[in-house]
């Protein structure tokens, strides 16, 4: 009876059982099944990096909060509120915030820990413009690919660094051999001379090949080749600083401001977009941030007061100084307070600080091309569509900002040889009659005057 009841357990029960909890699943877990519009998803991102992610992260609080699920928190607290949705409401604070302030929603008025005066108005997006920023809010881990640990162009400068290498080894190799048969053949020589004195037999003097003006030719020829390729490979690379990494006046974070912050290039550096050079952020960039932000995760307050020194800002009372009417000790005292609040203050860090007070901040050049050179970054960065890091590298991971590539002519060649153009750019459009796959060297990108004066 026992089996019996078993067995009908396992045939009736077991697999009722497995049904309904594999239906339940799937109904309770509709989102699982939902695809995510990664086109949509890109564009947001795009959208969020240069408009938002200064302030804002998808998923932390920053100088403002975190902006997954808003779209959901403002239609729980403001839904029909004079007549509005949550979303519409969340639109008019997006684009100015005082609307929303002014009319006394909900979501507006009562925001914890945040100002909201330092919301900056977005009169230029549309509706769909933020509707894909909320969309990639929500999804801002979707579609990501694994990172590739080892960038394809310092893969490359490892390859032609390795070649370097064996060039030079097969050369000494060369050389070596060289040597051994002389003393072989030197060998050899004395065995023959005392064998063929034993045995009586008296031989011309002859010249052996390697005193002969021959071998001293080859051997001459052999050492000017080495001399003029050591030569030639050391004035190829003149004025090159691939690699250079010097310290700078206050210890940036590119790794956290370009990396976990996910803040766009082209934010600090407009020039980027606009124009020939990409320029260094001034001071009043960083305000934008800082004057909310006033401590830093690694070095605390040092290094952000070294620019409130700069550009005369007191952290203490959160307005500029009155730089007319100021005394030493008034701005040496305040800043003194600030920096005493970090637990290994010292006496040097605030010695560092009140040296910047009202000066430029002198930041070091890493990366520089010879004057007979021209390069356009909003060329390269508008109509070229070229990210930053192909240049640059892995910015976003470096805590000290390096030269990563080479920069040199062969280099630049390459990556126009390699380089496909978007024919689908605007700037291209006059391009249409070329052929899918056609490179920049195509459209002249190769050519000596496009890069020389």
């Amino acid at each position: 009876m026992t089996l019996n009841w078993l067995k009908a357990l396992t045939i009736t029960k077991i697999p009722g059982l497995f049904l309904l909890v594999l239906l339940s699943f799937s109904l309770t877990h509709p989102l699982l099944a939902q695809d995510i519009d990664l086109e949509l998803v890109k564009k947001g991102k795009d959208l969020f990096k240069g408009n938002c992610a200064a302030c804002h992260h998808p998923t932390k609080d920053m100088t403002g909060p975190a902006l997954f699920g808003i779209t959901e928190k403002w239609e729980s607290c403001a839904s029909d509120f004079k007549g509005k949705t949550g979303k519409e409401w969340l639109y008019e604070w997006i684009k100015n915030y005082q609307t929303a302030l002014d009319a006394e929603v909900p979501c507006a008025t009562d925001i914890e820990g945040f100002s909201p005066a330092a919301m900056i108005p977005f009169l230029s997006l549309s509706d769909d413009d933020i509707d894909a920023i909320l969309y990639y809010s929500d999804n801002s881990t979707a579609g990501q690919e694994a990172v590739v640990a080892v960038n394809e162009d310092e893969a490359k400068a490892e390859e032609e660094e390795d070649a370097r290498i064996v060039n030079w080894f097969l050369g000494f190799l060369v050389l070596a051999l060289l040597i051994v048969a002389f003393v072989l053949a030197k060998v050899s020589d004395k065995l023959k001379a005392a064998a063929n004195e034993k045995a009586g037999i008296i031989e011309e003097d002859s010249v052996t090949f390697f005193k002969s003006s021959l071998f001293k030719t080859l051997i001459t020829l052999t050492i000017m080749v080495f001399v003029f390729y050591g030569l030639s490979s050391q004035a190829i690379a003149l004025g090159r600083q691939q690699g250079y990494q010097p310290m700078q006046p206050i210890k940036f974070s590119h790794a956290l401001h370009a990396g976990e912050n996910e803040i766009d290039c082209n934010f600090c550096h407009t020039g980027a977009v606009e124009g020939k050079h990409s320029n260094i952020p001034s001071p009043n960039m960083c305000m934008n941030c800082h004057k909310m932000i006033k401590e830093g995760p690694e070095h605390g307050r040092k290094e952000i007061a070294k620019i409130y020194s700069a550009i005369g800002f007191n952290p203490m009372r959160s307005t500029y100084f009155d730089l007319d009417n100021i005394s030493e000790e008034e701005y040496t005292e305040a800043f003194k307070k600030f920096l005493s609040k970090d637990e290994d203050y010292t006496e040097a860090d605030l010695e560092a600080v009140i040296k910047m007070f009202n000066k430029p901040i002198e930041w070091v050049r890493i990366h520089n091309l010879p004057d007979h050179v021209y390069f356009n970054h909003s060329q390269h960065v508008v109509a070229g569509n070229v990210e930053c890091e192909s240049c640059h590298g892995d910015v976003g991971n470096m805590e000290v900002v390096k030269q990563h590539s080479s920069l040199s002519m062969g280099w630049c060649i390459n990556c126009h040889r390699e380089t496909e153009i978007d024919l689908g750019n605007e700037y291209y459009k006059d391009f249409d009659r070329l052929h899918k796959g056609a490179t920049v060297e195509d459209i002249g990108g190769t050519d000596c005057q496009k890069c020389h004066y």
